[in-house]
């Protein structure tokens, strides 16, 4: 048996926001020298990322277990954790992206000892529902040594966003980035250019409406495929602004990766970008809320989430555009907060006080 304190579950070998998290989480583990066994739960066809696999090991019991997931994995995880034997104490470090929880979840939360939660947004939900205060343990992010400065290249500006179809096409909201890119940026502006990138599989359509959007406005650029992480750094790299018209964020790991950049943000005021987007970091976009259509999300029935409006997002996209230095003063910023906030030595002195 290790001398680990830790039990770290989680999908480490998935190239899924989940397994992203469970990788910066060990990260910061690291950070902190302490000791901590990587145990991966592995998914068919999603288990491309192979940064931890030869980190990874089987479970050791009589540990402390942190356990990474959404809500939908809580039960079989806390079952495969009985049936490996004992432990020290169960955490849960949950991701979720409404501001209710479905009571038929409360069995499973109950099971574990204490919830962490990565996000202010996160941690008022389940404290909502759970009627106790919920700690946080903000998500942290993998923070570049250095950047290189946000400079036009080639004299256009170049905007991106990414995300996985798999995480839900309505959640994600490519539709709204569209529109916001046209309604900022008429025809006749052609130093501008938006580029996004996805990957995934359930796409429900969108993939012909990007592409429809495409072959109407060679501004456009779609990028659909999975990329290393090198690559995706390069792209975050090229680029000088940062979009998500989500409707809901637990965390929301693409706007945080690109002000780790110190790339400029246009991100929905709601979720978990809170945190980190602000009037003094980047362009909160104002949203109204709407009714979750029940098959557009787990659990959505009778659920609420934000509906970012498109003056506000093209607003902040021209400001960017006509304003350009005083928008690079923000992406200074965030990336000072992200460093104070999210980093890999700023969670691990949090997750060494769970021992």
């Amino acid at each position: 048996m290790s001398s680990a304190n830790f039990n770290i579950i989680g999908f480490f070998l998935s190239e899924i926001g989940l397994g992203n998290t469970a990788r910066y989480i060990a990260h910061s583990i690291l950070s902190s020298n302490l000791a901590a066994n990587f145990i991966n739960i592995h998914l068919d066809g999603k288990s491309n990322d192979l940064e931890f696999i030869s980190k990874c090991c089987a479970y050791e019991p009589n540990k402390v277990n942190f356990v990474i997931s959404g809500l939908g994995q809580i039960d079989p995880i806390y079952l495969g954790i009985q049936q490996s034997g004992a432990y020290l104490k169960n955490y849960l470090y949950p991701l979720w992206e409404l501001d209710r929880i479905p009571h038929e979840k409360l069995k499973g939360l109950n099971s574990y000892d204490e919830i962490i939660a990565p996000s202010t947004f996160i941690a008022n939900t389940f404290s909502n529902f759970l009627g106790k205060e919920v700690k946080k343990i903000l998500h942290p992010v993998r923070i570049p040594p250095g950047v290189t400065p946000n400079l036009i290249r080639g004299g256009t500006l170049k905007i991106l966003s990414f995300f996985d179809f798999d995480s839900y096409v309505a959640r994600k909201n490519p539709q709204g980035i569209l529109d916001a890119f046209q309604l900022a940026f008429p025809k006749h502006y052609d130093d501008v250019a938006l580029i996004i990138k996805v990957r995934g599989d359930k796409d429900f359509g969108a993939r012909k409406i990007l592409q429809a959007y495409c072959a109407k406005d060679p501004r456009i650029n779609i990028i659909d495929k999975t990329l290393p992480r090198d690559a995706m750094d390069a792209l975050l790299e090229e680029c000088n602004v940062y979009i998500s018209m989500h409707r809901s964020e637990g965390f929301g790991l693409g706007p945080a990766e690109a002000l780790t950049h110190e790339k400029i943000v246009v991100s929905t005021n709601y979720g978990g970008t809170t945190d980190f987007i602000t009037q003094s970091t980047g362009y909160p976009v104002d949203y109204k809320l709407v009714p979750v259509e029940p098959t557009a999300y787990p659990y959505g029935q009778n659920q609420m989430w934000a509906d970012p409006l498109i003056d506000s997002a093209a607003e902040s996209l021209r400001d960017i555009y006509h304003n350009y230095d005083n928008a690079l003063l923000l992406g200074i910023n965030g990336r000072k907060l992200m460093i104070n906030q999210h980093s890999f030595h700023v969670a691990g002195k949090a997750l060494k006080l769970l021992i």
